[in-house]
């Protein structure tokens, strides 16, 4: 394993897990999660699937872009605040190579937002604001640049920057690295804890000890179903083994690429003061490099809980 112990691996791959939906509102099964709503079959053959909730009909569309290892089903965090937006439609889409999504070999920020646009094109969605939540936040940010004018607003929830730029001593820029040095170590860690998350969803207790607060370690004790659907969540991401994740990875550990000067579309990024996992300095560079951004940061909060309890305020920044 180059070096590296397993307890350091099983360690490196708790700090990738970048947000878990914190509030259910139905229980899901331990091994299995629902079918997604729909899948976009893409001109190259591959397909995307995807999620809906909120108004159907409504006249604010919103895209919701999940952390790692992460899917479709991490944005039902947000569904306690929708009764606060009937006019809201919320979608969510799984990246390639997690969920029901096909892979994609060729898969960059870039590419992803080629998929998305086929993708809402497909759906008849012509404007929308994005969120990312996140290891998410690139690929949302790319989004933006690709779209630009059919982007309305923008929200990142406890964002990463990209870690070129300097040094921001969180966990998640000690551990990512191990994606680039281990890389088939990390997927038989991430395949191995899938197994046990299948067993038992308790098992991730293990990763959420590495950088949750207690105010959030002690919301999973008390809500048995907030934590089932994590572990549907991750079963979710790692249903086609660790590839798709891995790949994220090593997109969010390399140079990103964006041209973040030229986001025009009013954005607003929200961040914990007690995240242990992506510091806030991390959104203060993101908020440097982003034109006009609004950072807010809320004492007491952690990687988790920031996006659970603004999830109203996140909701009305992306639908703005």
């Amino acid at each position: 394993m180059n070096g590296l112990t397993r307890r350091q691996l099983l360690a490196g791959t708790a700090g990738l897990v970048f947000v878990l939906p914190a509030v259910a509102t139905t229980s899901c099964p331990k091994a299995a999660a629902p079918q997604p709503k729909g899948r976009i079959r893409l001109a190259s053959g591959r397909s995307i699937a995807f999620n809906e909730y909120g108004n159907p009909a409504g006249s604010k569309v919103v895209i919701y872009h999940h952390g790692h290892p992460g899917c479709r089903l991490e944005c039902e965090v947000l569904l306690p605040a929708l009764p606060d937006h009937p006019d809201l439609r919320l979608l969510s889409f799984d990246r390639p190579g997690m969920g029901w999504s096909d892979p994609d070999k060729g898969k960059s920020f870039c590419s992803w937002a080629k998929d998305l646009t086929a993708c809402l094109d497909a759906l008849g969605v012509n404007r929308f604001g994005l969120i990312g939540v996140s290891a998410g936040t690139p690929f949302a940010l790319a989004a933006a640049l690709e779209l630009r004018d059919r982007v309305t607003a923008i929200a990142i929830a406890s964002g990463l920057c990209d870690f070129s730029t300097g040094h921001y001593g969180a966990i998640s820029t000690r551990e990512i690295g191990l994606v680039r040095v281990a890389p088939a170590a990390v997927r038989a860690v991430l395949n191995s804890f899938a197994r046990q998350v299948g067993r038992n969803p308790r098992a991730l207790y293990r990763m959420l000890d590495t950088f949750e607060t207690r105010d959030e370690k002690r919301f999973f004790q008390e809500d048995p179903a907030a934590l089932e659907l994590a572990a549907a969540d991750v079963l979710e991401a790692l249903r086609q083994g660790a590839d798709g994740v891995v790949s994220d990875l090593d997109l969010t550990a390399r140079p990103w690429g964006l041209s973040l000067g030229e986001v025009t579309a009013p954005t607003t990024l929200f961040h914990g003061a007690a995240d242990r996992l992506a510091t806030p300095v991390m959104a203060e560079a993101n908020g440097r490099r982003i034109p006009n951004a609004v950072v807010r940061i809320f004492p007491g909060e952690g990687h988790i809980s920031t996006v659970r309890t603004q999830a109203t305020a996140i909701l009305a920044a992306a639908s703005a």
